[in-house]
């Protein structure tokens, strides 16, 4: 199961986000959980628990804490959670690439669906080799290759 946090102040914007990973969860039959919140702060509170999440969704400019500083205390917890930018503004580019962020989608792009679905694509093929990759060494630590 895939568990996504999508953290943006706009209410709106995050039912939208929603209602796209759904749909490209069910099409290709993946089994999610999404939850959202309306602030980098709201998300952080978590602690620990945040690192439940395989994915999130972070919109660098909102109140209280942005999207860079919430990917720096994710970061400060996880290194294994793919997080995606979503925002507004391309001036950040750089900052995301700081905190390993796995792409960074514009707002107002009218391909905003195709971008997402691409962005999906990409976590997936990281997430399957990911796991091809831990299987690999647990393999080998059992002996099963030489």
């Amino acid at each position: 199961m895939f568990r996504i946090a999508i953290c943006d102040d706009e209410k709106i914007f995050r039912d939208d986000l929603k209602e796209i990973l759904i749909r490209y969860m069910t099409d290709r039959g993946i089994m999610l959980e999404i939850d959202t919140f309306s602030s980098g702060k709201e998300f952080v509170e978590l602690g620990i628990e945040m690192v439940k999440y395989k994915i999130v969704f972070l919109d660098i400019n909102m109140d209280e804490l942005d999207g860079i500083m919430t990917a720096k205390k994710i970061r400060e917890n996880s290194k294994d959670m793919f997080i995606v930018f979503v925002t507004a503004f391309v001036n950040y580019t750089i900052e995301g690439y700081k905190v390993d962020a796995v792409r960074y989608i514009l707002k107002d792009n009218k391909n905003l669906v195709a971008s997402v679905y691409e962005c999906m694509d990409a976590i997936h093929e990281k997430w399957i080799i990911r796991l091809l990759g831990l299987n690999l060494i647990s393999a080998k630590v059992q002996g099963k290759f030489h």
